[in-house]
Formats: structure tokens, sequence, C-alpha cells
């Protein structure tokens, strides 16, 4: 706890009574030199904590989420080109999203775990990782809890920060699983809540993937609303 000074005609750390500064909102008064080393001390001791809330969801968060295969990225051994890497990583997260496209083994999940990583260290924010090869497993035993454990589910990913869909349109779909992957979807963009979707598949070959045509057009069209899209491609 600070220190109130009880006469305000002094520094309250060397005791000094010239060029004092006076401090808004504050009785606590020091001397110019003092008051720029409190602010240095607050500073660091700000850093600090912040550096450790940030290694907390690292540790705590990221790696109890992520596939011990993708904590790490080596540049040198990134299949696609870099360059487009680095926009993905610096591009502006708007409510609408991110869409990252290539083909098997470009990098796509890869990446998208890499923009997870960030967001969860770095910017706090809750992410949740939706796998579409166990989308349908998810659903299906979310039945088995009744209504209300599938509701739970489905809102799990609806209210989410940002959502990540990783390899949409991999997994072989039924109706229902479709029909639920739309209401997330859907949500999200009347919402505002950005979604990050990797996916080898667009337009009407992401089409083709689903069973019943009015819900995959109704998505694709979702899909094609978000407001970046980046094609991982391998380097000339």
């Amino acid at each position: 706890m600070t220190e109130i000074n009880k006469s305000n005609d002094k520094c309250i750390d060397c005791g000094t009574t010239d060029n004092l500064v006076h401090l808004p909102f504050s009785e606590v008064v020091r001397c110019e030199e003092c008051a720029a080393k409190e602010y240095q001390r607050e500073s660091h001791a700000y850093e600090a904590g912040e550096a450790a809330k940030r290694q907390e969801r690292l540790d705590g968060v990221f790696y109890s989420k992520c596939p011990k295969v993708m904590q790490q990225l080596d540049r040198d051994q990134f299949p696609s080109d870099l360059e487009t890497y680095d926009a993905i990583m610096s591009a502006p997260l708007t409510d609408k999203g991110i869409i990252i496209l290539g083909i098997t083994g470009a990098g796509k999940s890869r990446t998208m775990w890499q923009l997870a990583k960030r967001l969860i260290t770095q910017d706090a924010v809750n992410v949740e990782i939706l796998e579409d090869c166990r989308f349908g497993r998810m659903i299906e035993c979310s039945y088995d809890k009744g209504m209300s454990g599938h509701d739970a589910l489905i809102k799990q990913f609806q209210y989410a920060g940002v959502l990540m869909i990783d390899d949409l349109g991999k997994a072989k779909m039924t109706g229902r699983i479709e029909s639920d992957l739309f209401d997330i979807i859907d949500y999200r963009y009347a919402e505002g809540r950005p979604t990050v979707i990797t996916t080898q598949f667009i337009g009407e070959t992401l089409l083709r993937r689903f069973t019943c045509k009015e819900t995959g057009a109704a998505l694709v069209r979702r899909i094609k609303e978000v407001n970046s899209g980046f094609c991982l491609s391998a380097p000339d």
C-alpha cells in the first residue's frame, strides 16, 4: 500500500522540497526524479504480472488444448510460403473471421494452432477448437446426455470468443450434423463473433460434401461472407 504524504511540501521518498510533482487524484508528492523511478518500478511490476498471466494461459489453456505436434512451428520446415503465414498471423480478426484454404499438407492446421496460441496467450481470448472429424462424434455423444447436453454443446461453440473449425468438409456429415454446424456458424455471423475456418474445399467442392444441399448452400454462402481469405501454397 502506498504511503500518503502527511505534508505536501516534500518528496515522500527522498524528502527533498525541490521539483515536486503533485500527482492528480492523489495526496502523494514526489520529486521529478523519484516520480520517474516509481513509474519505472510500477511499469516493470505490471509487465512482470502480465508476463506471468501469459505464461499461465500458455501452460494451463493452450497446451491443454493443442496436440503436442502442433505446439511449435519451425519456419524452416513450414511447407507453404511464409509470407502468407505471416499475413494470417498479423491479420486483424474482425467480427466475421478468417478462412484458410490449402491442400492437404499445406500447413493449415499448424497455422490455425499458432493463431490460437497468440489469441489465448497474448490477447486472453476464449478460443474453442472444433475439429471437423470429431464434430459428429461430439454431437452424437451430446444426445446421450439429453437435449440439455446437446444444447450446452452447441452454445459452447456459439458463444466462444473465437471459434476455430479445422478441416471443414473432411469428415462425412449427416443431416443432423450439418444442421447443427449451420446453427453454430449462422449464430456467430449474426452476433459478430469471429470464426476461423481451415479447409481444402471451397465453393462447389465444399457443397458436394453435404448430404442436404439446401443446408450446404446456406453454409457455403455464410463462409463466403468471411472478411479475410488466405490460400496457403508451396513457395516458388
